[in-house]
């Protein structure tokens, strides 16, 4: 009976662990998404206002991950009297590892920043639109990511937790 709650429990970790790999490949959809529907929205406010940067640093709650990811980016830049690159910059830095995000993911969000806010509004708006580009690119591409390795990870997870289930039988 010992040895049946043993396997169990092994085989669920298994399944678990792959569980979790594969939701990560989503939550980076999920949050390149979020990003693509910010930038869009940040393109059509700088065309439109004339507004301090940091009060155009704002989405809906649809993405949590990237509505935490501005909020912290604003509330760096005014409570630490850091200008948007270097509140930008550090909010970066603690996107928490559950969204996904690669490292080549956190140096294009890095580099978006570097000339926000630098030139007039024809370069801002033609700044949002290159970077609508390479997101959709990143976007695609954890789609595919997704779509090639989400099922692979479930079930390389399951299959561990069996095979060490049956090595213990």
């Amino acid at each position: 009976m010992l040895r049946l709650a043993a396997v169990t429990a092994i085989i669920l970790s298994g399944a678990l662990t792959g569980l979790c790999a594969s939701q990560r490949l989503t939550a980076r959809v999920s949050f390149f998404e979020g990003f693509l529907a910010f930038l869009v929205r940040l393109q059509a406010q700088i065309r439109f206002n004339a507004e301090d940067l940091s009060r155009l640093l704002v989405t809906d709650e649809a993405n949590a991950a990237v509505a935490a990811f501005l909020k912290e980016c604003r509330e760096t830049a005014q409570t630490e009297n850091r200008n948007i690159m270097q509140a930008w910059s550090q909010a970066v830095d603690h996107i928490p590892k559950t969204t996904g995000i690669t490292n080549d993911d956190r140096k294009l969000l890095k580099d978006f920043s570097a000339a926000l806010g630098t030139t007039d509004v024809d370069g801002q708006v033609a700044h949002c639109e290159l970077y609508k580009t390479l997101a959709g690119t990143r976007l695609e591409q954890a789609r595919e990511e997704k779509a090639k390795k989400g099922k692979l990870y479930r079930m390389l997870g399951a299959f561990s937790g069996v095979c060490v289930s049956l090595l213990i039988l």
